[in-house]
């Protein structure tokens, strides 16, 4: 999307080349979640829980998401890889 586009390039123009971009961009929108929780709540963390557990969705850059009643993640899909006969496959077995 352009949002992560734009995020990656300001991201190489002030640090280098992006190493990790989906941690880097997960870590990105954790931390604005985190940031929004505190301008809204404070710095009390029951508060915080609660914001984060009943956002109804969050447009960050890994894409929409939610948490669930126990701080799961909702939305963004596991996805598992391996490599069979030197070919990436998507892992469905336990799933």
């Amino acid at each position: 999307s352009p949002r992560v586009q734009a995020f990656l390039h300001d991201y190489e123009r002030s640090f280098g080349n992006p190493q990790q971009e989906l941690y880097m961009a997960a870590t990105y929108d954790a931390l604005t979640l985190l940031v929004q929780a505190v301008e809204q709540h404070g710095y009390v963390p029951e508060k915080i829980r609660d914001y984060l557990y009943t956002i109804p969705s969050y447009d960050g850059l890994i894409g929409p998401h939610s948490f669930d009643m126990n701080g799961d993640v909702v939305g963004i899909p596991l996805v598992l890889w391996i490599i069979n006969n030197g070919t990436v496959e998507v892992y469905t077995d336990s799933l």
